[in-house]
């Protein structure tokens, strides 16, 4: 089906280090792909014409740092301190989560992501294919794979022959916990690297006492030690850098690596530790934005961005960090991982993107010179959701691909109650 978005208030579009915005523009999509992008486009007989004068579209969201399963434990262990909660839940993992519970997770996750306007994620969590049979069927786009630390029944070998013929996946290899990795299996991982060119994707440390931890065990900080081994380059995203020092900002820097930042995680677990992201940026090393999942809730990137704006003002007492040169440069790197390149809303490229509405006090107020905040911190409603030129989202279907998920609803809800709760002591 054609469609035609009129008037639309404003277009919002990455390009270099900034973000333009277009006002009062028209949108068509013939065949999946946009072709028009003007002040007066041309209606293709028999397209559906849709009045946007209250409509903002935006990229479609890429989450670039997510655990699928973590859904589940939401809610849990939330007296224990920090590392006791994540004991609680690697133990789980390993007690009592396989590739049924995933495959169902998956399910349940991947709808809610394309609610909120996510059209892909970066995944580093067990049993990758049964994630991907899942999702794949709504054609979101995925970043995942096995690794160290992650229940699986495929090595990466096998696995990058499999997903070959799917367009949407992008094979990468995941390193759940560098801290809980013995030394032997880190530098095999090396081995393994050098003979296969895919992403890696790598979790440094949830809290301070595995950092020490690490540095304990190896006589070098985390970072600093996959530098000296030669394991991080330029294919490299390391999550959860809430403690580093400027010696291992400068090695990122150096290698080119990404650093994926998860805010609502960092706030849940109270660790007092944050990403110091400006100086992460005046360096050159490209920030992205994860979720990890829906572990503190499942929530719109525009809610995960206020909540790192906050919490590194209020971490560092700095207010220099660019906002909009950091969702320029995450939209269009995260886009790049997963294999879209420059397929950010233009002419002549499949359609990936959201449209979405402002709550009317704040639609009145917005401006094009406070849009970006007003997005941030305003209640706002995703109406349709376009992924590689297909419509997966709109109003007349949300109900449907909630009612799609509502029996794996159920089963969790038993799974949590019976194999989860049980242990929530």
């Amino acid at each position: 089906m054609d469609i035609v978005f009129k008037k639309i208030r404003y277009i919002v579009l990455p390009r270099r280090d900034k973000l333009i915005y277009l006002e009062n523009k028209d949108i068509v999509i013939e065949n999946g792909n946009i072709t028009c992008i003007s002040e007066e486009c041309n209606v293709p007989r028999g397209a559906e014409k849709i009045n946007s004068k209250n409509y903002i579209v935006l990229p479609g969201f890429i989450d670039a740092h997510t655990h699928i399963g973590y859904m589940l434990f939401h809610g849990l262990f939330k007296d224990r301190v920090s590392h006791e909660f994540f004991n609680k839940i690697y133990q789980l993992e390993n007690d009592v989560i396989d590739g049924n519970t995933v495959y169902r997770v998956s399910k349940v996750m991947c709808i809610y992501m394309l609610l909120n306007g996510f059209i892909g994620f970066i995944n580093m969590y067990h049993y990758p294919l049964e994630t991907i049979n899942a999702c794949r069927e709504l054609g979101i786009f995925m970043g995942l794979g096995p690794g160290l630390g992650l229940k699986s029944n495929i090595d990466l070998i096998r696995f990058i022959k499999e997903t070959r013929e799917y367009r949407n996946i992008v094979p990468m290899f995941n390193v759940y916990r560098v801290w809980g990795e013995d030394i032997d299996s880190l530098k095999d991982f090396i081995e393994l690297e050098s003979e296969i060119l895919v992403y890696k994707n790598i979790q440094i440390a949830m809290t301070r006492r595995e950092v020490y931890l690490f540095k304990k065990k190896t006589g070098k900080w985390p970072i600093e030690f996959l530098y000296r081994n030669s394991i991080i380059d330029t294919n490299t995203i390391i999550a959860h850098i809430n403690w580093v020092s400027n010696m291992e900002i400068g090695f990122l820097s150096e290698k080119q690596v990404k650093v994926a930042v998860i805010p609502s995680t960092t706030m849940y677990i109270g660790e007092r530790g944050f990403t110091p992201i400006y100086e992460m940026m005046r360096k050159g090393i490209v920030v992205l934005i994860g979720s990890d999942g829906g572990l503190y809730g499942l929530s719109p990137l525009q809610h995960l961005i206020r909540d790192l704006v906050l919490l590194y003002k209020y971490s560092y007492g700095d207010n220099r960090l660019n906002i909009e040169e950091l969702l320029t440069k995450y939209l269009t790197i995260s886009y790049e991982l997963l294999g879209l390149n420059n397929r950010v809303i233009d002419k002549n490229i499949p359609a990936n993107f959201i449209v979405l509405s402002i709550d009317k006090i704040h639609s009145i107020l917005a401006t094009k010179n406070n849009l970006l905040d007003t997005l941030v911190n305003s209640q706002t409603t995703i109406d349709y959701v376009f992924i590689d030129g297909k419509l997966a989202v709109e109003p007349g279907n949300k109900h449907k691909l909630l009612k799609h998920i509502e029996p794996d609803l159920k089963w969790l809800n038993r799974f949590i109650e019976e194999k989860l709760m049980i242990n929530n002591e």
